[in-house]
């Protein structure tokens, strides 16, 4: 998410990772992109990329794999306790939660630095260990903090966030140049400004960055991964002649293990088809039964995707405006869009698969506001749904169930119009409606994801 700060902060676009939602600040309609303004254009590449990249990378659906895991955790450990009162932010019981107690602390690190910092040049880099539990043994993960001109006695912490953004920031600009305001925010030209600092000679093509970018979102910890390929670049000599050198330079020289796995595809296969599982697992009841083959076959077109062709993040970037982008035309026929919203919350969603019209979208959306209500809930509105079902009502001329309900308590909607309510359909269909989440008064976030 980028957002433009003129006395009112207001995004521009939002892609909520691992939940497949997007949503353009535009008033103009999603469905023809023929018509579509170069602005509202510009800001739906960027957030498709961020869709894109979540169901593409092995980072990507390593993210998936623990956030499912953690909500699975969340719900399975709060149903068989004795108390109905369920403090949020939640908290993991090591002793019950052992494989999602400890994916969150790491997932957090492999994330890096995503609040606000101003944009600025590298002028320094340190690295460090910093050791953590995975299970009944220790990991040492390695950490890259860059000293970054604009926020003196701060350190930025380069890791996936900062490597998903730079990527599709520098695509968008490449499809369509300074069509929307530089961002202020660091994280969106860090591993340019990185790479000028480290390895000035890789910056020379656009490509080269998206290519670096999307390389190292094939491993975990792509941020420190980056970072040190640079600098065995540097003392290589290291030029490349196209952009597959730079793939095949990453992936013949970086590591990866999982398991018993060692294949870098290998182990992107198999993410693709857990994380495939694991998100149709929040689908528990027959009125979501089209979302099972919905997600089952956009990650594995996804997956296939990227095995035909390993580079097509640069084809993309190469292709021109989305209204005339073969590769784009390709990925929307191929994949689809996911459910993607409107300033005037009107919804768009697209899947070549056969019964379409019965896949329930929203139902993401939906689980995406009950994650945040586990790990950070609002004190202002607990559901942000409430605008999209409202216009719905208006468009199905029935009448508005909306009510205090979604600011408040959306896990009470079934107690009144919960038929209609997402929220209260996907919460019943967990066993959840005896279960009152409570805040507490101080609390951290477990878990941090990119968007």
């Amino acid at each position: 998410m980028r957002e433009e700060r003129d006395g009112l902060q207001s995004s521009i676009g939002l892609y909520a990772p691992t939940f497949l939602k997007m949503h353009i600040n535009c008033y103009e309609p999603l469905d023809n992109f023929q018509s579509l303004s170069p602005r509202s254009a510009a800001a739906f590449l960027h957030e498709y990329i961020h869709f894109l990249q979540d169901i593409t990378t092995t980072s990507g659906l390593r993210n998936t794999i623990t956030i499912v895991d953690f909500m699975k955790s969340v719900n399975m450990v709060q149903r068989e306790s004795t108390d109905r009162i369920m403090p949020i932010p939640y908290k993991l019981d090591e002793n019950r939660q052992l494989g999602a107690h400890y994916n969150g602390p790491i997932q957090k690190l492999h994330a890096g630095t995503i609040e606000r910092f101003n944009k600025g040049q590298v002028s320094g880099t340190t690295t460090r260990l910093e050791t953590k539990s995975v299970g009944y043994k220790m990991v040492d993960i390695e950490i890259v903090e860059l000293e970054v001109t604009s926020e003196t006695g701060r350190k930025y912490h380069i890791g996936s966030h900062a490597v998903l953004e730079s990527m599709a920031y520098t695509i968008e600009n490449m499809v369509y140049p300074n069509e929307i305001e530089a961002p202020g925010d660091f994280c969106y030209t860090a591993v340019k400004e990185l790479i000028l600092f480290v390895y000035p000679a890789l910056q020379e093509d656009p490509s080269f960055i998206v290519a670096l970018c999307d390389a190292t979102l094939m491993y975990y910890n792509s941020g420190a991964i980056l970072y040190r390929t640079l600098l065995e670049m540097k003392a290589a000599h290291f030029v490349p002649k196209a952009v597959q050198d730079i793939y095949d330079f990453v992936h013949s020289r970086i590591e990866i293990e999982y398991g018993i796995m060692d294949n870098l595809h290998a182990i992107f296969n198999n993410h693709t088809l857990t994380a495939a599982s694991m998100l149709s697992d929040y689908f528990t009841i027959d009125i979501f039964k089209e979302n099972k083959a919905w997600i089952d076959y956009t990650l594995k077109s996804a997956n296939l995707i990227r095995n035909s062709n390993w580079k097509f993040f640069i084809d993309l970037a190469n292709g021109g405006p989305i209204s005339e982008n073969a590769m784009f035309s390709k990925l929307l026929n191929r994949i689809g869009m996911p459910m993607t919203t409107n300033a005037y919350n009107q919804a768009y969603f697209y899947t070549p698969i056969s019964d379409n019209e019965k896949i329930m979208p929203q139902a993401l959306w939906a689980v995406n506001q009950i994650f945040k209500i586990y790990v950070k809930p609002s004190s202002v509105r607990k559901c942000n749904m409430e605008d999209w079902c409202r216009a719905c009502c208006k468009e199905q001329n029935i009448e508005d169930y909306t009510d205090y309900h979604c600011l408040e308590d959306p896990w009470n909607r079934y107690k009144n119009g919960g038929d209609l309510c997402t929220f209260s359909q996907v919460w019943r269909s967990w066993g959840m409606e005896a279960e009152i989440p409570i805040e507490r008064p101080k609390s951290s976030v477990q878990f941090q994801y990119q968007s």
